[in-house]
């Protein structure tokens, strides 16, 4: 297994591409219209997992697809985990949905469902 390289959280996926598309810190933080100070904490583990609309600011900033990012991030299992027949299920994605706003929700939501069509057109 040479040249792979096991990440083993979010902040040291995220601060592995942000140096492989050779941005800064400082950089991704202007681009993505979040501090400095938060990329730094979630890229050092300081801080959890960012919500999605973050991830989606973060994944616009570094120019990768923001259904990976989120799929790294562990808010989804892979499109082809999710089963198209429970309507649900999407829902065991949400960490701490609790604590996110009706907006927040309703976008990851969406996004999940966004994913269910893609696969379907995928399959047809």
């Amino acid at each position: 297994m040479e040249g792979l390289i096991f990440l083993s959280s979010f902040g040291e996926y995220l601060r592995q591409t942000r140096e492989s598309k050779g941005l800064t810190l400082n950089q991704t933080a202007m681009y993505s219209g979040i501090s400095a100070a938060q990329l730094s904490r979630i890229e050092n583990g300081k801080r959890g997992i960012p919500k999605p609309p973050t991830i989606k600011a973060l994944a616009e900033a570094l120019k990768v697809n923001y259904e990976d990012l989120m799929e790294k991030a562990g808010y989804i299992d892979s499109p082809d985990k999710l089963d198209d027949n429970n309507e649900n299920d999407g829902e065991m994605y949400f960490f701490e949905k609790d604590k996110w706003s009706p907006e927040e929700i309703d976008e990851a939501r969406a996004f999940i469902e966004a994913r269910r069509q893609m696969k379907k057109k995928k399959n047809k």
